[in-house]
């Protein structure tokens, strides 16, 4: 949502498919990956913080807690690794080359999970310089709504829906970011359940600390 990877925790949570989808997804399990800005490990409850965060705290306790994590310092260097799988200098994200385009061979999570019968849906900022796209949809995600001023809680002038720019918001919209970007994101996830029932999902959530705690 609201965005530097400054100090930045993500988790992955690995759900059933059988908890949520019909007996023909069962193969193939869901996955939900969440990037939370600007947060160390010790921000949060399950390690120790005084700070309360009830929600993480929840999903660490059903899933694995890491002791050690690494990233590349800034936003899009770290996020294009979690993209890719690859160290940013790798794939031309880091310097960033401004072209949109990571090297030739590299492919992003959806464009690797969409052959084995996933959907895969993004919400947040997106910021990630991916093959041969400036945009989530255009880089493989099946439906995507992208924030790229994290600052502009309000009145953002850059934001997307599957690729198409939406107008900038105003003052009396009552726009808020961290709302947008979860409201984007129940919408994508309740269209899946609707018409897609029968195949496993990957959503991409990028949250801010202060929303998803």
């Amino acid at each position: 949502m609201n965005n530097k990877l400054t100090a930045a925790m993500y988790l992955a949570a690995i759900l059933p498919a059988s908890s949520v989808l019909s007996a023909e997804a069962t193969t193939r399990p869901n996955i939900l990956l969440i990037i939370d800005d600007d947060m160390g490990f010790s921000d949060l409850g399950c390690y120790g913080s005084e700070i309360k965060t009830p929600n993480l705290d929840r999903l660490a306790a059903n899933g694995l807690r890491f002791t050690q994590f690494y990233n590349c310092a800034r936003c899009w260097p770290t996020r294009s690794s979690i993209m890719t799988g690859y160290y940013a200098p790798q794939t031309g994200a880091d310097p960033n080359r401004g072209d949109g385009t990571y090297v030739p061979w590299t492919k992003t999570i959806p464009q690797m999970l969409k052959p084995l019968g996933y959907r895969t849906y993004q919400s947040g900022k997106w910021h990630v310089y991916a093959t041969g796209c400036n945009s989530a949809h255009n880089g493989g995600f099946d439906r995507a709504y992208d924030s790229a001023q994290g600052w502009l809680l309000y009145t953002p002038f850059y934001h997307a829906l599957d690729g198409k720019m939406l107008p900038r918001a105003k003052p009396e919209d009552g726009y808020f970011v961290d709302q947008a970007v979860g409201n984007y994101m129940i919408d994508f996830l309740s269209e899946h359940y609707a018409q897609h029932a029968d195949q496993p999902f990957l959503p991409i959530w990028h949250s801010s600390a202060r929303t998803i705690r």
